[in-house]
């Protein structure tokens, strides 16, 4: 399961760079991309590469959903981060582990997202 919903989610994230719009902004902010190949290409293989860990992350977000429900938590989106941030010295150290991965994964995905903010 978890690895189709990161398939899903890795579609989009290369899915989107085809759409005109985007990349038209993606052609302002790298006029000249390296390689003299398009900057459509260019994009979509660094969309490719940076966010190729989604599937490694997944497995363990999972892991922890699985686990608030075995505590008898609430497994929706707010609810679920709350939970994260909660895990502690109590908890089995594979969910701890998964804990500490999916709290880095998320601030990874952050910086990503501010840096193309800040760049676009």
């Amino acid at each position: 399961m978890s690895f189709v919903s990161a398939l899903l989610i890795y579609g989009v994230f290369i899915g989107v760079n085809f759409d005109p719009n985007v990349t038209e902004a993606q052609t302002k902010v790298l006029r000249n991309p390296p390689f003299e190949i398009s900057v459509r290409t260019f994009f979509i293989t660094l969309n490719a590469v940076l966010f190729f860990p989604i599937f490694f992350v997944a497995k363990h977000f999972v892991k922890i959903a699985s686990y608030a429900l075995e505590q008898g938590k609430s497994i929706r989106a707010i609810s679920l981060i709350i939970f994260l941030f909660s895990i502690g010295k109590n908890n089995p150290l594979d969910i701890r582990k998964s804990k500490n991965i999916v709290s880095y994964s998320l601030i990874y995905f952050i910086g990503i997202l501010c840096a193309w903010i800040i760049i676009a």
